[in-house]
């Protein structure tokens, strides 16, 4: 099991991952939204996994980050346009040890750094006091249909000032996956990283790409999570 919080690193989402990140959704609001949802709820709320293509293009068409320990994916988090996080789930043997709030704050920089002067989520009744640690602010109760049930949520909102350098923002973020001596000048991902937090969408999928290509095969680090939470 997940030890210590400060070995988590983050790095973008590749295509293969999905599968993997479809279990932590899953294990996710299975074993951590059992005290605030009743058994209807949590299947229809889980039920957004069973067609894996359609979550897959989901996470895929937004800018999604994957949190990992010892290589292996325990949780993600995804930013739509420039100021809404529309998913955040860690698996539950990572839980309360500093994944989720290293992916919120990841998201913030990208968020800041692409000129947003908010987030916005629609966070769980499970979720909500993580959100008000972060420093976020109620503005809303919601209900949202799921298949045949009504979940309630709530829209949270932070309000932070000041433009990161966009490079300087991905290259901290991004550091214990990204090798500073790659990123020169002429470099693709050193672009790719100016693109991603300029705010203009049609270069996002390009940005991903450039930097997925620096990182080992996925299928690796799933057996490795595998194995880490083995005889959980």
């Amino acid at each position: 099991m997940v030890q210590a919080p400060q070995s988590f690193a983050l790095r973008p989402m590749l295509p293969a991952d999905i599968p993997l990140l479809t279990e932590i959704f899953r294990a996710s609001v299975e074993e951590l939204a059992i005290e605030d949802y009743s058994d209807a709820q949590i299947e229809a709320w889980i039920a957004a996994a069973d067609d894996e293509a359609a979550f897959g293009q989901r996470l895929s068409g937004q800018l999604t980050l994957i949190a990992t320990h010892g290589g292996a994916p325990v949780g993600f988090a995804s930013l739509k346009g420039a100021d809404i996080i529309d998913m955040l789930y860690v698996h539950p043997a990572a839980a309360g040890q500093g994944a989720a709030k290293m992916l919120v704050e990841a998201l913030e920089k990208l968020a800041a750094a692409r000129g947003a002067a908010k987030l916005t989520v629609e966070a769980s009744d499970t979720a909500h006091e993580f959100f008000s640690r972060c420093g976020y602010t109620a503005k809303s109760r919601n209900t949202v249909l799921r298949g045949d049930e009504w979940l309630a949520n709530t829209t949270m909102e932070k309000s932070f000032g000041g433009h990161q350098p966009a490079v300087e923002t991905l290259q901290r973020i991004f550091s214990a996956t990204i090798s500073s001596s790659a990123l020169s000048p002429s470099s693709s991902p050193l672009r790719s990283l100016r693109i991603i937090t300029s705010g203009d969408p049609r270069s996002d999928h390009g940005a991903r790409t450039a930097l997925s290509l620096r990182h080992h095969a996925a299928g690796r680090r799933a057996d490795e999570w595998r194995r880490l939470h083995a005889g959980r």
